[in-house]
């Protein structure tokens, strides 16, 4: 990786910290620079705008972090090993990286309110649905998993759990849901029915 586009990710990686911690209208191309420690200009060199850089914090989410092809590629030889293995790493991100569910979140306040974000998130989502889609496909191929329903309602159904677990844990953190294993060996009970006998 040349050294250009080391700062950018530099950039990239401070810019979600700074987002999740303060939401995108409280956070400041000042602090993002502060917290890459590099000089405002750069962010303006590799970024049109705020606007810009908060899209491609996603784009860099769901491309490095999020992918959707990790699923088919964890080993998993039947729907059990599967849902335990993904409630497994879903537990642990959210443990240790809430920061990407804080910045899921506030994105649906931003996308109300910013024609830009709204369009970019749309297509950075039906990427992630596609890509998820077909990685679902993949393991029906290989027979790890034989949903009762289509590939598309399974997807749906799977990010609805995690995104509703997810927002419960951010958003009550008192709840201390993240240490209440019965909770989590009924979501992996859960994700194995979907996924099929």
């Amino acid at each position: 990786m040349d050294k250009a586009n080391k700062t950018k990710q530099k950039i990239l990686i401070a810019a979600k910290h700074v987002f999740a911690q303060n939401g995108y209208w409280d956070a400041t191309i000042k602090a993002i620079a502060t917290e890459a420690d590099v000089a405002r200009g750069l962010l303006h060199y590799h970024f049109k705008s705020k606007e810009d850089l908060y899209i491609q914090v996603f784009r860099f989410l769901y491309g490095e972090s999020l992918g959707p092809s990790a699923m088919d590629q964890t080993g998993a030889g039947s729907a059990s090993e599967l849902a335990a293995i993904l409630t497994f790493v879903f537990r642990e991100s959210l443990r240790h990286a809430p920061e990407v569910y804080q910045l899921i979140y506030d994105s649906f306040s931003v996308m109300r309110q910013c024609k830009a974000v709204s369009l970019a998130m749309q297509d950075i989502w039906g990427e992630y649905r596609h890509e998820t889609v077909q990685a679902i496909e993949r393991l029906i191929e290989q027979n790890v998993i034989q949903p009762s329903c289509s590939s598309e309602v399974l997807v749906t159904l799977f990010v609805a759990i995690l995104h509703g677990v997810g927002l419960q844990v951010i958003g009550e953190p008192g709840l201390n849901l993240l240490d209440d294993n019965a909770l989590w060996e009924d979501i992996e009970k859960q994700l194995k029915q979907l996924f099929g006998p």
